[in-house]
Formats: structure tokens, C-alpha cells, sequence
């Protein structure tokens, strides 16, 4: 028997190992009533735990130390093979050391490995989810993209090798009638309870990469479109079904959703071999099944995307950023300013359920300098000046009524959209409305002012008094460029004349 231990060679499992073991079985078959094969029972499991305990201590050097010892020991002791109770003890001692082993394996070596690969993901999300044409998506942030894959399908892939040996090591282990004295149907437990475990993190990750790689518009009409695509990373691995694919509202109703869906995948050539599904839905009219009050912004909407994968017809979903349903051009502002604000504080998109979505009630100055900041370097490609943000500041400030205290360590979610005004007139319009406004006037390629944005030409948010000082120190024919406080995205161009 101490030939025996010697002759396996201490490396992974595989079904070499595993067909060596099931032969020596069968040839020991007729000795079952022998005291040889009470030896060659306790031999065998413990050469296979041995092997077992090598397998993941890979992933567990803390405890490699107290293995080798344990080796050791098995090695330089030649009469450890005559004495059953020695052999006995031995067996007991790796499989105390198994559960402890496996669980520093699961937690500090699989998990970890999982939640980086989860979270590079969701910071990916994050970068991107603002840009609104795959083109450039795919131009800009490809590799990392294409690097998040290739790791995904390698985690993947790991994870069936563990549940195979898993399932090895169980199955020998429970086919050994003469291990069953010992603990080993607790391992076997804990093992299955593991497997479980390493599946549940696999249906995670392939959860994960499914989402949506390009983000509907912001704020669709009542009777318009929603359109999006999403994007499935492990394609090669576990192929997804495009025609199992269907689309569920979030907060709303629509009574022609089933035959307006439309879904077609992109030729991979367009996605650098991604697996990208272009999905549409065509609105009429739909009604809030969820109500929080009467104005746009009071209600947020998603669709979520689910489809089938694999053999076992495995049910991924996810979902697309919060919008609005507006039924007019005059509520887009608001509902820009309220989702910005949402944006910011918000996580992974796939975490955020509309159907349980209280906004971040409030935030300090620096939040809403971050907001604002972030929302103008994604739609214009620079961001405000620190004038311009004093400005802001200034008229938060000046312009809040009586009844609206503002600290600007803190401020509400209520008073950005509704209380604070661009004047001291409840029926002008709110600082958010009205940012977003000049925004969307920069925006629009028809006013041909991104351009001079860009180049730091349009001094934007200034008042009038500033804009004259200014001007008075400037040659005759000199103008600039400033927002209307009185009407949402117009431009006033002051000018320098003799007479100033």
C-alpha cells in the first residue's frame, strides 16, 4: 500500500486519474472481506484527498504550508500503513482541511475573480451608457470591451472545470463502499453545497453580459419610438436564441406592444465580433400603471429585455436607463434636468427597478456642479467654466423665494426642479428647466453653436450687467454670446457700439 500512495502522481484531477482509480476498484473487488482492502479503502481516499487538497490549495497559499506538512508525514512514516487507526486519523485530517480549503478557494479566489470581472462591467456600463451611436461606442472603448469578454468566457469556462472534478470527486467518493464509515457524505455536502454556489455565480455572469450597450433616447413622445441595443458578450460560449427574444414595460402599459416589437441582429462585422441585437418598440398612447404624481418627471419608465440561452434554455434579462413619456416638446427640459440628477446617483442600470425607484432626495453644491459638469461634457465635448458655475450658484442664491431656504451644503431634490427659478416669478421657469434648455439649444446641430462652445467663444451664462462691463473694455464692433434668463435656450449677442 505505501507503493500505492507513492505511484499517483500529486497533480490535477482528470479521467486518466479517475480511470486509474475505478481500475484499482475493480481489482480489489474480491478482497472485500479482507483486511488488504480495508487498507487499500483508506489508501485510496487518501491519495485522492491528497490530490483533492492539491487541486485547490492552488488557489489557497495560506494553507499550503500545513498540506505539504501533512504529505510529508504520509511519506516518511512506513508504518503508518499497518495501523488502521493511524490510517484512519489521517483520512479524517483532510477532510477537516477540505471544507476550510474550498471555502478560502470560493471566497477568495472565485468570488473575487467574479466581482472584478462584474464590476469592470459596471464601470464599462457607466462610461458609455451616455453615448447614444454604437459607432462610437464601439470606436472609443472596444478593446477594454473586447478584453471584459475574453476574461468572461475564461471565468465561464472555469467555472464548468471545478463542477466537473466536483462531480468526480462525488462520484468516487460515493461509489466507495467502505468511506462511508467516515465523514465523508458531510463533504459530499458541502461539495454539492459549492457546486451550487459556483453555478449560481456562472448564471451571474452570463447574466452580466447581457445589457444594454446603447441607451433609448431620454425622453420618447407618447406616440413615438423606443429604440435600443443590447449586447451579449458570451455568445461564443453559450449561443443565445434571437427569436426568443421579448420585451416587457416597466411602469406603463401599451395594448400594441406585442405586435410593434421589432428585433434583428447586427452583422458582427459592424460590432467587431460582438453579438449585438438591434430592438425597437413602436408607443400609442401607452398609460402609467405607475403613479407617483401628475407631472412628467414624477414617473419614470424602463423596458426590460429578455431572452433564452443555451440548451437548458436559460432565461437571461436586462433593462434599459430610466426615461420619461412626454406628450409635448415643452416637458423635455424638465425631464433632461430631473434624469440627470438620477444619472449621477445612479448605479448599474440592470440594479435600478422603476417600479421601486425613490430619487436621491438631496444633494450638496459639488453633487450638482458634478451633475451639471457630467452633462455637458457628454453632449458638447467641454464643460462649464468656473464662472459660469458661480453664475449658477449666484442665481440659485438670489432668486429663492421667501419660503425656499437654500444651503447649498444641501440641496433638495424638490428645490432644483421646482422651487428654484431662474427669477423671482412663480411662473418662470425652474434652474434646471432652464440649464437644460440652453443645453439643448447648444446641442442641436442646426444652430451651429457647438462648434463655438467647443472653442470656449460663447461666454453662456452671464447677466446682462456683467455682459456690459465687460463690453465697455472692448473695442466698438465687439459682441458675445449669452443665454436668455427669460426665455429657455435663446442667445442674446450684446454688442459693443460707440454709444456704450
Amino acid at each position: 500500500m505505501d507503493g500505492f500512495l507513492n505511484c499517483l502522481p500529486l497533480r490535477d484531477l482528470s479521467s486518466e486519474i479517475y480511470a486509474s482509480v475505478r481500475s484499482m476498484d475493480d481489482d480489489y473487488s474480491k478482497f472485500r472481506n479482507d483486511c488488504e482492502f480495508i487498507f487499500y479503502g483508506y489508501a485510496i481516499t487518501n491519495k485522492f484527498l491528497q490530490m483533492y487538497l492539491n487541486l485547490i490549495a492552488i488557489s489557497s497559499s495560506s494553507c499550503m504550508s500545513t498540506l505539504n506538512e501533512y504529505q510529508e508525514y504520509l511519506l516518511d512514516s512506513p508504518t503508518f500503513m499497518n495501523d488502521i487507526k493511524a490510517m484512519e486519523r489521517s483520512i479524517e485530517f483532510p477532510i477537516q482541511m477540505v471544507a476550510r480549503l474550498y471555502t478560502d478557494m470560493f471566497d477568495s479566489h472565485l468570488r473575487e475573480s467574479h466581482e472584478a470581472i462584474c464590476n469592470r462591467i459596471k464601470v464599462w456600463k457607466r462610461h458609455t451608457r451616455h453615448i447614444e451611436s454604437l459607432d462610437v461606442i464601439l470606436s472609443q472603448y472596444q478593446d477594454s470591451l473586447l478584453r471584459i469578454k475574453n476574461d468572461a468566457i475564461d471565468m465561464l469556462k472555469r467555472y464548468d472545470i471545478f463542477v466537473k472534478e466536483i462531480d468526480i470527486i462525488i462520484n468516487i467518493l460515493q461509489n466507495h463502499n467502505i468511506i462511508q464509515s467516515f465523514t465523508i457524505p458531510t463533504l459530499c455536502d458541502k461539495l454539492l453545497t459549492i457546486e451550487r454556489n459556483i453555478n449560481a455565480l456562472k448564471y451571474e455572469l452570463l447574466s452580466k453580459c447581457f445589457f444594454v450597450i446603447v441607451q433609448c433616447y431620454r425622453a420618447p413622445k407618447s406616440n413615438g419610438k423606443i429604440s435600443c441595443i443590447v449586447v451579449y458578450l458570451a455568445d461564443s460560449y453559450l449561443p443565445i436564441n434571437v427569436s426568443t427574444l421579448r420585451v416587457d414595460y416597466k411602469g406603463f402599459s401599451d395594448n400594441s406592444q406585442s405586435g410593434d416589437l421589432k428585433k434583428n441582429e447586427i452583422e458582427r462585422s459592424q460590432c467587431y465580433g460582438l453579438c449585438c441585437i438591434n430592438v425597437s418598440v413602436k408607443l400609442h398612447n401607452p398609460e402609467r400603471t405607475i403613479r407617483r404624481g401628475e407631472y412628467v418627471t414624477d414617473d419614470r419608465y424602463q423596458l426590460e429585455i429578455r431572452i433564452m440561452v443555451g440548451h437548458d434554455h436559460l432565461e437571461l434579462s436586462c433593462r434599459t436607463i430610466p426615461f420619461f413619456i412626454r406628450t409635448g416638446n415643452a416637458q423635455c427640459w424638465k425631464a433632461m434636468s430631473t434624469l440627470a440628477w438620477d444619472y449621477y446617483f445612479m448605479d448599474d442600470v440592470d440594479d435600478t427597478k422603476v417600479e421601486a425607484y425613490p430619487p436621491t432626495s438631496e444633494a450638496s453644491w459639488s453633487d450638482i456642479e458634478k451633475i451639471l459638469q457630467a452633462a455637458f461634457n457628454n453632449s458638447l465635448g467641454r464643460g462649464l467654466t468656473v464662472d459660469n458655475l458661480n453664475y449658477l450658484k449666484n442665481m440659485i442664491l438670489h432668486n429663492a423665494s421667501e419660503n425656499t431656504r437654500v444651503n447649498l451644503d444641501t440641496i433638495t431634490w424638490d428645490q432644483f426642479h421646482y422651487a428654484l427659478r431662474t427669477r423671482k416669478n412663480k411662473n418662470s421657469y425652474t434652474v434646471g428647466e432652464w440649464i437644460f434648455a440652453c443645453l439643448e439649444s447648444l446641442s442641436k446641430p442646426e444652430n451651429c453653436l457647438k462648434d463655438l462652445w467647443q472653442e470656449g467663444k460663447i461666454t453662456g451664462f452671464i447677466d446682462k450687467t456683467e455682459a456690459k462691463e465687460i463690453l465697455k473694455m472692448e473695442s466698438n464692433g465687439t459682441c458675445l454670446v449669452r443665454f436668455s434668463e427669460q426665455i429657455p435656450g435663446a442667445v442674446a449677442v450684446p454688442y459693443k457700439n460707440c454709444k456704450l
